[in-house]
């Protein structure tokens, strides 16, 4: 759908212009918080003598441009430390209808980093989607698509996402979140993934969730950078879920700890931070409750004996040198560990054994064929005969 755009500039809010040199790359630009701006503007006159706060006037004019769209034009570079619409003139706002048109088509033109938060602030504010899932994957769209042009965007997506994820109750999404965050979630949300995972399907942990809960960090090791990562990517998973299961079957509790009511925690986040957001939408802060489990110091040792075990027994079977120090696992749970990786690798290598190559004598095939049909003709004649004689 096609609008004239129509930009009614006495109402725009005017903020403090700021020069950035040529050399000033766009990935440095940061947002500081709304504390540190200064407002030179002055708020324009209404009839009901309401004064609108630069959020909630963004919001507006974003609903007046929603559904508009953008012809072809030359690229017009647009920084800003608190980008809206009020601070482009007329040929940034047309670039960034003519960019965010082209995003809409699944077309992700390079971008300054300010036109590209400005349509983050429209999705996160409820503007551009009907459904909160399609706002969620058209806002993982533009991480995916900008976060190695624009590293600085990714820190920020990291926040944001999540924040969209629980305010529409998206939950089933943080994992996705995740993944898109190279492993990381705020450490409460965290919480509550590995609890749910350990209480339903132990099978779908991860080591990116795990390693947050070790007390080393285990990707700084040799074996890990030199190829080991794929191994125990593949592996901590099935050991823990081997190791969950027997737990269960000899002492009656898996990995997870009983988890006593008053230690769970409320956490209240703030929605949004550094964001142009109209918190009367959807609020100021968002509330959850989670067990931290990271607190949980016996679980912590067990999780990271297990892994220590496990890389150790990985460490060996690939004839790499030396081992991982540390306290040991217990010898029954380090037993069963070890029986286990050795069945599991040896199945894989009869895996990868060639299969004899099946050779087809052609013209045996086509003489057993006849004789086949040979046989088929025969039982209906005999067939047909016994049913007359009857």
């Amino acid at each position: 759908m096609n609008f004239i755009l129509m930009r009614d500039h006495s109402e725009q809010l005017e903020f403090m212009e700021i020069d950035l040199s040529e050399e000033a790359e766009t990935a440095s630009i940061r947002i500081p918080d709304r504390s540190s701006l200064v407002n030179q503007s002055r708020q324009p006159h209404r009839p009901q003598g309401a004064i609108l706060s630069s959020e909630k006037r963004f919001v507006e004019e974003a609903s007046r441009l929603e559904e508009v769209t953008g012809e072809e034009t030359a690229s017009v570079p647009f920084m800003s430390y608190w980008p809206t619409y009020g601070v482009m003139n007329d040929a940034q706002l047309k670039w960034y209808l003519y960019w965010r048109t082209e995003v809409r088509q699944g077309i992700y033109l390079d971008v300054d980093l300010s036109y590209l938060f400005v349509h983050v602030y429209e999705l996160i504010n409820g503007i551009g989607w009907l459904q909160p899932e399609d706002g969620y994957h058209q806002l993982k769209r533009l991480w995916l698509n900008y976060r190695e042009r624009l590293p600085q965007f990714h820190v920020y997506m990291q926040e944001w996402v999540v924040d969209y994820v629980l305010v529409h109750d998206l939950h089933a999404f943080l994992r996705d979140v995740m993944m898109l965050s190279d492993g990381y979630l705020p450490s409460p949300l965290m919480d509550k993934e590995l609890q749910q995972v350990l209480q339903e399907n132990v099978a779908e942990v991860t080591l990116d969730m795990l390693k947050w809960y070790y007390d080393y960090d285990v990707t700084l090791n040799t074996f890990y950078r030199d190829g080991g990562k794929e191994w125990m990517e593949r592996y901590v998973p099935k050991v823990m879920a081997v190791m969950d299961s027997y737990l269960k079957r000899t002492q009656q509790r898996g990995l997870l700890p009983e988890l006593e009511p008053k230690a769970e925690q409320t956490v209240k986040r703030t929605l949004f931070q550094k964001a142009v957001y109209d918190e009367s939408i959807y609020g100021r802060i968002v509330t959850f409750t989670h067990f931290p489990l990271i607190l949980e110091r016996e679980f912590v040792e067990r999780l990271t004996r297990i892994y220590r075990c496990t890389e150790n027994k990985i460490r060996e079977m690939r004839g790499f040198r030396g081992r991982l120090r540390g306290k040991t696992l217990e010898p029954e749970l380090a037993g069963v560990i070890e029986r286990y990786l050795d069945r599991a690798l040896a199945m894989e290598q009869a895996e990868t054994v060639t299969a004899p190559v099946i050779q087809i004598d052609t013209a045996k095939l086509a003489s057993l064929q006849e004789d086949s049909e040979y046989v088929r003709k025969a039982l209906t004649i005999e067939e047909n005969e016994a049913s007359c004689i009857s």
